[in-house]
C-alpha cells in the first residue's frame, strides 16, 4: 500500500490540477493529508483524533522518560523515576498528532467508559479545544496566540470523530465558531460507515445528521 500511494504522490504536479485529480481519485482516507505534506500543498499537519494515545512525535521529556523506564526494565534497575508534566518540547514535524487524553476536569488514576463518554461529549467544547490548542503550540510554538491559530490553515472536519449527536452539540461554541470563521478552507469527510461503526448508544446518529448540524454551526459562526 505505501509503494502505491508513495508512487501517486511522486507523479503530483503541484501546477497541474490533472496530476492532483488522479492521485486524489485513487488515495483513501488520510492519505489525502499524507500526499498534500510530501507534495508541499500545505506545510504542516495538526490532528485531533481519538486515535493517538500519545503525541507523536512524542516530546523529548516522554521520550528522555520513556527510555529510562526501559532502562530499569532491561537492567532490572529500581530507580524512582518522576513522570515530566508540562510545557514539554517537540523536534520539528511535518505531522504533528495530538494525544488523545480524557475529557476536562478527570481526576481519575484509571480510566474507563464513562471516561471515553464524557471525552466524547467534550471533543468540540471551547475548553477541551482550548487544551488542544495549547498542546499545537508547544509542538509548533507561536502557531496560536490567544487560543487563535494565527497562521493560514484549511479546517478538515471528518464526521467520524462524532461519536454521538451531543458531541455535535456543544454548549460553547466560542473556540468552534472561531476556528470555522478564521479558516482559508473547510473540508468535510462523511464518513458514513464509519460514523455508523463508531457511535457509541445512539441510534439516531448518521453522518446525514451530523452534516446537517455542522453545517448549522458553520453558517451560525460566518454570519
Amino acid at each position: 500500500m505505501k509503494k502505491k500511494t508513495d508512487y501517486l504522490i511522486s507523479k503530483i504536479n503541484v501546477n497541474s490540477m490533472e496530476t492532483i485529480h488522479e492521485a486524489i481519485n485513487k488515495l483513501q482516507n488520510d492519505e489525502h493529508i499524507d500526499a498534500a505534506l510530501k507534495s508541499d500543498i500545505i506545510a504542516k499537519a495538526f490532528v485531533i483524533s481519538f486515535d493517538g494515545t500519545n503525541n507523536d512525535p512524542p516530546s523529548k521529556e516522554e521520550e528522555q522518560y520513556q527510555n529510562q523506564l526501559m532502562y530499569n526494565i532491561m537492567f532490572g534497575k529500581d530507580c524512582q523515576l518522576v513522570k515530566p508534566t508540562r510545557p514539554y518540547t517537540y523536534p520539528e514535524s511535518k505531522l504533528y498528532i495530538i494525544e488523545k487524553g480524557c475529557f476536562i476536569g478527570c481526576d481519575k488514576r484509571q480510566h474507563d467508559d464513562e471516561c471515553e463518554r464524557e471525552l466524547y461529549k467534550q471533543i468540540i467544547e471551547s475548553n477541551n479545544l482550548n487544551n488542544k490548542l495549547d498542546i499545537i503550540n508547544e509542538m509548533n510554538p507561536g502557531i496560536v496566540k490567544d487560543n487563535e491559530i494565527v497562521s493560514e490553515y484549511i479546517l478538515d472536519i471528518d464526521l467520524d470523530f462524532f461519536h454521538t449527536m451531543d458531541s455535535i452539540q456543544p454548549k460553547d461554541t466560542e473556540t468552534f465558531y472561531r476556528l470555522i470563521r478564521k479558516a482559508k478552507i473547510i473540508t468535510i469527510a462523511m464518513e458514513p460507515d464509519y460514523v455508523s461503526r463508531w457511535k457509541v448508544d445512539d441510534h439516531s446518529i448518521s453522518s446525514e445528521k451530523l452534516l446537517e448540524h455542522l453545517l448549522i454551526h458553520i453558517k451560525r459562526a460566518t454570519t
